[in-house]
């Protein structure tokens, strides 16, 4: 009876310590501000994305933030009223503490709202397991979930997700070449002979990607970029290199322009080698476009792996 008693005891106190032990060790990393902080920032990234074809429809040149798109309209105005909201309410409940100032992001479509510990706590709260919940707009209808440890951001109400499909990246997979990258919501997918073409809304510009063939022996990627100079001199009008070089990750990288059938013409080619196969990535935009369409070259090629 006594040595029943004393495991069901050590049993009590072994379960008593692993509650308190699991409760002190699951502790957040972030706090209230720096996760609502992040979740505006990564959201506000992704919905800038479409501001790059927002000239096609306005006719404005955007070098700033003066003409954001309705998603960035959309985030900006949730987290602003969601902040002034709690804050306004802490200020009515208690002593709200120190006062910090968020959505601190250059080109910012709304002032910097104010915020404190316990309004913030209105926002966002630590749910365990380095989850965080996140709810936003007047009734609360956009609602994520941040893993601190990860960095993810998923969507927990139908609004967030409806949202997150309009501004997030999607991802091209081509799993016969063996390759991926991302590309905006908005561009269109064009498979051809030779791989696969991104255009946005307005046909001024594209990006190609495709392998193809495998390099000869005794040829170098170096012969491969003077091939292709050669052959676009020839099939291009008045063609002139503006720069070209090796790139960090041993491919090649070369910059012209030309004359087409729209006129004056700006095209980026960058070749890779994998594998012993040659693959090509191609960005051409009228010439005027070419510095506004960039970013998305840019965005495209970093998001570029092979799998």
């Amino acid at each position: 009876m006594v040595k029943r008693a004393s495991i069901i005891a050590l049993t009590i106190m072994g379960t008593i310590f692993m509650l308190l032990t699991s409760s002190c060790f699951d502790r957040p990393s972030m706090d209230e501000e720096h996760v609502i902080d992040y979740l505006y920032n990564s959201l506000m990234t992704a919905a800038s994305l479409q501001r790059i074809n927002y000239e096609q429809v306005t006719g404005t040149l955007l070098q700033d933030n003066n003409n954001p798109s309705d998603k960035e309209l959309l985030i900006s105005m949730n987290f602003f009223s969601s902040l002034t909201e709690a804050y306004s309410e802490a200020t009515k409940e208690s002593d709200i503490g120190e006062t910090v100032w968020m959505l601190k992001r250059p080109g910012s479509i709304h002032s910097e709202a104010p915020a404190s510990t316990e309004s913030l706590r209105k926002i966002a709260r630590y749910i365990g397991k380095g989850l965080w919940s996140v709810s936003i707009g007047q009734d609360k209808e956009l609602v994520f979930t941040v893993d601190e440890r990860t960095k993810q951001i998923t969507p927990q109400s139908q609004d967030a997700v409806e949202l997150m499909q309009e501004i997030l990246p999607i991802t091209y997979t081509d799993n016969t070449s063996g390759y991926s990258f991302d590309y905006p919501p908005n561009w269109g997918v064009e498979k051809t002979e030779l791989g696969i073409t991104i255009k946005p809304p307005e046909p001024v510009a594209y990006i190609s990607i495709y392998r193809t063939r495998q390099l000869e022996r005794d040829e170098s990627l170096q012969d491969v970029t003077n091939q292709f100079i050669s052959i676009s001199n020839k099939y291009r009008s008045d063609l002139v290199l503006s720069r070209s070089g090796k790139l960090d990750d041993g491919g090649y990288g070369f910059r012209f322009t030309w004359t087409s059938k729209s006129g004056p013409q700006t095209t980026q080619d960058y070749i890779k080698l994998h594998n012993n196969w040659i693959y090509f990535m191609e960005y051409s935009a009228i010439s005027p476009d070419f510095e506004y369409y960039f970013p998305i070259f840019y965005f495209v090629n970093e998001s570029f792996k092979f799998n």
